[in-house]
């Protein structure tokens, strides 16, 4: 199974590591790892957790701008 889109109305609330991966493009336990590391923003609720659409976007701008100004999304 593919990933799927994300619809309007999940956007406005937060979503889980499973959306966040469809809408970037990463697998889920990358997403999760990422998350752990502090280098993707995100919120601890209970034992789950849980991403902001607003910081998931900012996250992919700043990103893309790393790999434009230095070459690599790597650095974070």
């Amino acid at each position: 199974m593919g990933p799927r889109m994300v619809t309007r109305n999940e956007r406005e609330g937060l979503w889980t590591a499973d959306q966040v991966a469809a809408y970037v493009g990463l697998h889920p336990q990358t997403v999760y790892a990422k998350a752990r590391a502090g280098e993707i923003p995100s919120l601890k609720i209970g034992r789950a957790l849980r991403f902001r659409p607003a910081e998931i976007d900012q996250w992919v701008e700043d990103s893309a701008e790393r790999v434009a100004t230095n070459g690599t999304a790597g650095a974070t």
